[in-house]
């Protein structure tokens, strides 16, 4: 036990108790801790305390309890703890003056580890640089005639060939290809001038041998392919590798033997091939050329531009833009009002309410307004009886109108009792959410919860086990961060809060199994409101369990901030597979609609390629060729007047979703990106023709011109609509 670090604030604390009559476990129940912590501050034992920032606090909150003042404590704390870490207590049986002895030791010893390592590196270093530029001295033998093969009738310069190595002794192989010859030895060599030259030049031009690459394993690929296909095999890092071998062998005499500079060269060589491979060059699997032999064999890819596949008629590599369809994380499905979730179902889009529940006619009216723009359930705060009382007549008023959306209950705190009061509340609703962090503390949480799945097994309700960062239960937060302190490294208190909500869903879940609940009626959420957390939160509840998941970032926040935030979040995790339904919580402007909300999550699934919902508007962003507002208004326009017909399109026209429109504002991309639209219109720009050429699947049909020419591009969608997807309805 180490000493107390202030001594006499433990006996105040458990004075001031005293006199007001409380016992160690009053206080716990009242700071909702441990009595065992109690005890532990009151014996000023606080390394058994979690850490000491929850010192300071729970010294604080216990002052308050009892009336004491809570700052003069904590700054006595602060002073006793600055003395103590000032203090030294030198270990028995070591001298002082042996610790520094001892740390030069080490550093000697690690000293010397090091520079031996370095000495290693160096010498390997050294000799792979001997073997690639000088020429190891050869065995006295007859110089052979080096006969050079046209390239463009050379079969290894032919896409897809296979490259066959000459047979060259191995003393031929490598930079000592052409040993070097002394000018008297001419006339014995029975080779001319030109041709000795020409054969050390061949030799230059390719160090690691005429025609073969180093060791004889593989060969080099060739400079320029006969094929056109295959010259942007010229970011391929090894042909870059190759050709700074070559100056580097014709400079050598300048170089020297600056191996460093050599070394430089090579990153900045490997460098640019790897960023010409990222910046438009395709890898190709299977194209590449087989250079070497046997075993030894390797299949080189090649790299072709991207602008080779628009030559071809195509616009971009095949390979590149295919549909990759996200891999969905395998989960339970679970029915909510007759809409499934999970199991591979596609992700559900859910909303919230913001009136008061008991505000029958306003709820309904907003009800009905999210169910419109496309919002799939809709959840609603019951937080009192005449909230409850209200969820059955909101049930009847929106069937009457023909909305079925599922309506969920969201409790907290009173839930348990809402029920017993309004039995009819459970009944109308589609599902419940049960926040674990505050449905009740100590016994009765326990209690309390066993309530809530009853109620869900009697109505067959399925229910969401929704954990929050701002609501966590605090006492497993802090068993758990006790034993954390515990350990002889203790985790690190963010991580111990993540696992925390994880800890707290999944026991939950557990729990509401054991009291009858079908583990098809179960979902789980773990909200945070950092986008960081919430993607690691969410990956480890996804590796752990298989119920479905509900994705959302709490308390996103006002605006384009609360979008990006959430965008952010949620792109991440559904792109690997992670998340059955979400919800984007957005603070809404005064006066905004909560239908927000809804577009921005369908945008981004739908943006993602996860769903369709309506028919998208590709639009440019504007330059100074189009700084008339005619272009943008009519972008705006159109994309308002799609909403608004998709409540009837969707019924009349199943596919309509999935068109594409253009709204192009000038001639620079304005026709290229029509075509590529189902119904695309190209405006002018500024000082430029006002006509406006129209495109239905690629094909120009009219020009339109005047003051009318939103009337009439949208009466061209609409007819379009009619045509090809109202033939797709009635034949189906």
């Amino acid at each position: 036990m180490s000493e107390p670090l202030e001594p006499g604030i433990g006996r105040l604390l458990a004075t001031a108790r005293q006199v007001k009559g409380l016992s160690t476990s009053d206080v716990a129940d009242k700071l909702k801790l441990t009595s065992r912590q109690i005890e532990a501050l009151e014996a000023e034992e606080y390394d058994k305390l979690p850490a000491a920032v929850f010192v300071r606090g729970f010294i604080r909150n216990y002052a308050r309890l009892v009336g004491l003042d809570a700052e003069q404590l904590l700054a006595n704390l602060g002073e006793m703890q600055g003395a103590t870490q000032n203090i030294t207590v030198p270990s028995e049986g070591v001298t002082i003056s042996s610790s520094p002895l001892k740390r030069w030791m080490i550093y000697l010893a690690g000293g010397l580890v090091l520079f031996l390592l370095l000495v290693a590196l160096l010498y390997q270093w050294l000799s792979q640089g001997e073997q690639v530029l000088v020429a190891e001295p050869a065995a006295p033998s007859p110089t052979p005639e080096i006969t050079s093969a046209p390239p463009a009738q050379d079969a290894s310069m032919l896409p897809g060939s296979t490259v066959t190595a000459p047979t060259t002794p191995p003393a031929m192989i490598g930079p000592a290809a052409a040993p070097p010859m002394a000018p008297s030895e001419s006339g014995r060599s029975g080779q001319s001038a030109d041709s000795r030259r020409s054969a050390r030049d061949g030799a230059q031009a390719h160090p690691r041998g005429a025609g073969n690459a180093h060791d004889g394993k593989s060969l080099p690929c060739p400079d320029n392919p006969a094929d056109p296909e295959d010259r942007g095999r010229h970011a391929c890092r090894q042909t870059g590798r190759r050709r700074l071998d070559v100056a580097l062998h014709r400079h050598r005499g300048l170089l020297g033997t600056s191996r460093r500079w050599r070394r430089q060269e090579r990153f900045k060589a490997d460098w640019a091939g790897h960023r010409r491979g990222l910046l438009g060059y395709a890898t190709v699997p299977g194209r590449g050329r087989q250079c070497g032999h046997g075993e030894d064999a390797v299949q080189r890819s090649s790299y072709r531009p991207a602008s080779l596949y628009r030559r071809q008629g195509r616009q971009t590599d095949p390979r590149m833009t295919s549909a990759h369809p996200v891999v969905r994380r395998p989960s339970r499905r679970v029915l909510v009002g007759g809409i499934p979730v999970g199991g591979g179902t596609p992700v559900v889009v859910q909303s919230m309410t913001n009136t008061d529940t008991a505000d029958i006619a306003g709820t309904v009216r907003q009800v009905h307004e999210l169910w419109q723009a496309g919002s799939e359930w809709v959840r609603l705060t019951v937080n009192t009886v005449e909230a409850a009382q209200a969820v059955p007549a909101i049930r009847e008023r929106l069937d009457a109108l023909g909305c079925s959306v599922p309506l969920i209950g969201d409790f907290h705190f009173n839930g348990h009792k809402l029920l017993t009061q309004v039995p009819e509340c459970a009944q109308a609703l589609g599902k419940l959410r049960i926040n674990p962090g505050n449905v009740g503390r100590g016994s009765k949480r326990d209690e309390q919860f066993a309530t809530l799945i009853e109620f869900a097994c009697k109505y067959d309700k399925p229910v969401r086990i929704g954990v929050n960062w701002g609501s966590l239960d605090q006492e497993l937060l802090a068993r758990m961060m006790d034993e954390s302190a515990k350990r002889a490294k203790p985790t690190p208190t963010d991580e111990v809060m993540r696992n925390a909500l994880i800890v707290s869903a999944l026991e939950s879940a557990a729990r509401a199994e054991e009291l009858g609940l079908g583990g098809d009626k179960i979902i789980l959420s773990c909200k945070l409101s950092g986008v960081q957390d919430l993607i690691r939160v969410y990956r480890d509840l996804a590796a752990r369990c298989d119920y479905p998941l509900h994705l959302g970032l709490t308390e996103a926040g006002l605006g384009s901030k609360g979008i990006v935030a959430s965008t952010a979040a949620l792109a991440v995790l559904l792109q690997e597979g992670i998340g059955d339904t979400i919800r984007v919580s957005l603070t809404p402007q005064p006066g905004e609609s909560r239908t927000t909300e809804v577009q921005v999550a369908q945008e981004i699934l739908q943006t993602m390629g996860l769903r369709s919902f309506t028919p998208l508007v590709t639009a440019c962003p504007g330059c100074g060729r189009t700084t008339s507002t005619v272009f943008q208004e009519l972008a705006q326009s159109i994309q308002t007047w799609l909403r608004q017909q998709m409540p009837v399109w969707r019924e009349h026209y199943p596919g309509v979703e999935k068109m594409n429109v253009a709204v192009m504002g000038c001639v620079v991309n304005g026709p290229g990106e029509s075509k590529h639209a189902n119904v695309g219109i190209s405006l002018p720009g500024t000082n430029e023709t006002p006509v406006a050429p129209v495109y239905v699947d690629g094909e120009k049909t009219v020009t339109l011109k005047g003051d009318r020419i939103a009337e009439e591009f949208q009466a061209i969608v609409d007819d379009y609509v009619q045509r090809t997807y109202g033939n797709r309805g009635a034949g189906g």
